[in-house]
C-alpha cells in the first residue's frame, strides 16, 4: 500500500511540474501579460514627504468600469487641490472640484475601444495663490 501511495505521489508531482512548465512556457512564448498599463503618482509639494493626494490612470478596461480613466483623490483637508494634466493621443486637465480628505473622482478620457496610443500625464498639487507643483510626466496608453 505504501509503495502505491509513493508511486502515485511521484506521478502527480511530475504532472504538476509538467503542467507548471507548460503554463510558464506559454506565458514566456507569447510575451504577454495584461494589456493594460496602469500607472500611479502621489501628489506632493516640492521635496516634502507629505502626500496631498494621488492619481491613477487605468488603461483600456483595466481595473474599473470606465475605459481609459483617471481617478484623482485628495488625501488631506489642508486647502490644497489636486490636478492632473495629460497630453499625447488625448490632451486635457482636470482639477478636483472640492478640496478635502477623501474627495475622489473617476472620469474617462476615451470611452471607445481605440487603437493603442501613448499618453503622457502628471499629477499636481495646487496650493494657495495659484501655485502648483507637478510630478514628472509618466507614460501610459489608451486602448
Amino acid at each position: 500500500m505504501a509503495e502505491k501511495l509513493l508511486e502515485d505521489a511521484r506521478r502527480w508531482g511530475k504532472r504538476a511540474i509538467v503542467t507548471t512548465g507548460v503554463a510558464l512556457t506559454a506565458i514566456v512564448a507569447t510575451g504577454t501579460a495584461a494589456h493594460a498599463a496602469t500607472t500611479h503618482q502621489y501628489a506632493r509639494y516640492g521635496n516634502q514627504t507629505k502626500i496631498y493626494g494621488e492619481a491613477w490612470f487605468n488603461s483600456g478596461a483595466c481595473c474599473i468600469p470606465e475605459r481609459n480613466a483617471f481617478t484623482v483623490k485628495d488625501s488631506s483637508s489642508d486647502g490644497t487641490r489636486i490636478k492632473v494634466y495629460w497630453s499625447g493621443a488625448r490632451t486635457g486637465n482636470y482639477t478636483l472640484p472640492v478640496e478635502g480628505a477623501g474627495q475622489e473622482r473617476t472620469f474617462s478620457i476615451e470611452t471607445s475601444n481605440v487603437s493603442r496610443a501613448v499618453i503622457h500625464w502628471k499629477v499636481c498639487t495646487l496650493v494657495s495663490g495659484g501655485v502648483e507643483w507637478c510630478n514628472p510626466l509618466m507614460n501610459d496608453y489608451i486602448d
